[in-house]
């Protein structure tokens, strides 16, 4: 069953939403017809993200943490699924609040398990790809080795809160047998998103309308994958939907790889700026003994084959919806 082929309305609770990725799912689920509950403590997402659905009469909000369980099952009541996609947002944070980072991670986890195995609700696990690491086995499969930075690097933190996240909603499936679906999302990117909490594509278009110098860490030859937010919540959506992704986890992004140093090129040429490229050290920023993943690119079988979905819009036009927005977090939001 996809989002768009249901035979009954459904009620969706949206956590983060919000949030950059959250709002587009909000945005996605009440244009294919459902009801939609969302709920954020505005950490990082913003009321003007939500402007859109908050004129819809499909369209509650409440405002508060989903580390709050009473507040979070009030929100859940009658919910027919749940996308958990509440958490902290960037490397700075997570590099400044190591312990928090954790802690809140595997606290609002809880939380949404307790919740959706009382309501019976399949529940979406927003997941990173940070948890592959620095592997040399490329591209990334699911069932890969996780590869976690050493403790003395705080930026593992995250991938360590997500991993055990992982591991409680993997447990509570094997426990109960209810339907769940963990996403590793990959790079993902489109208008609302800041450059204030270190996303490089926000960064670099601002950056590049002011006709500044582009920062990029290291010599550039380290490779991402970077996915449109429209493809993402499609596919968001149809993997909580679809019961054959039920149980597993997927790679939810775009298989088309392209260097740091290639983006900021592609960027200015967009743009149309006379910005320049400056190179500096990782560790400058980030710290001493830390050091860039070299290479990132998620093996997408699963995505295709088990949810029917491809993240396939290229990067320049995911690239132009930022550029063409009017949104100040592009400009005004990027230093």
């Amino acid at each position: 069953m996809t989002v768009t082929d249901s035979g009954s309305r459904t009620t969706a609770l949206v956590t983060g939403a919000a949030g950059f990725i959250g709002s587009h799912l909000v945005e996605y689920l009440l244009a294919a017809g459902w009801r939609v509950r969302g709920l954020d403590d505005f950490s990082s997402g913003t009321v003007e993200n939500l402007r859109g659905p908050l004129l819809s009469r499909d369209f509650a909000f409440t405002e508060g943490s989903v580390l709050d369980e009473r507040l979070v099952r009030s929100a859940a009541a009658g919910a027919t699924h749940v996308f958990h996609l509440a958490g902290r947002v960037g490397a700075l944070y997570v590099e400044q609040h190591p312990e928090r980072t954790i802690r809140e991670v595997v606290q609002a986890t809880r939380t949404m398990l307790a919740v959706v195995d009382e309501i019976r609700a399949p529940l979406f696990f927003a997941s990173t790809s940070e948890i592959y690491g620095d592997s040399g086995v490329q591209p990334l499969a699911e069932e890969a080795d996780i590869i976690i930075a050493p403790p003395t690097n705080p930026r593992s933190s995250y991938a360590f809160g997500k991993g055990t996240g992982e591991l409680l909603v993997n447990d509570y499936a094997r426990r109960t047998g209810a339907p769940v679906v963990i996403g590793r999302l990959f790079n993902t990117i489109g208008v609302r998103q800041s450059g204030r909490y270190g996303s490089v594509v926000p960064r670099f278009v601002g950056w590049a309308q002011r006709d500044r110098p582009i920062v990029v860490y290291g010599d550039g030859r380290q490779t991402r994958s970077f996915t449109f937010v429209g493809d993402a919540v499609r596919a968001i959506a149809a993997g909580l939907t679809t019961s054959s992704a039920y149980g597993h986890t997927i790679n939810i992004g775009s298989d088309q790889e392209t260097s740091i140093g290639d983006l900021a090129r592609l960027v200015i040429r967009l743009t149309g700026s006379s910005s320049t490229v400056r190179h500096e050290s990782y560790d400058r920023v980030h710290g001493r003994g830390t050091r860039d993943i070299a290479r990132r690119v998620p093996d997408t079988t699963r995505l295709r084959q088990l949810v029917g979905c491809r993240c396939a819009t290229p990067l320049a036009t995911a690239i132009g919806t930022i550029i063409e927005s009017p949104s100040r977090v592009v400009a005004g939001e990027s230093d």
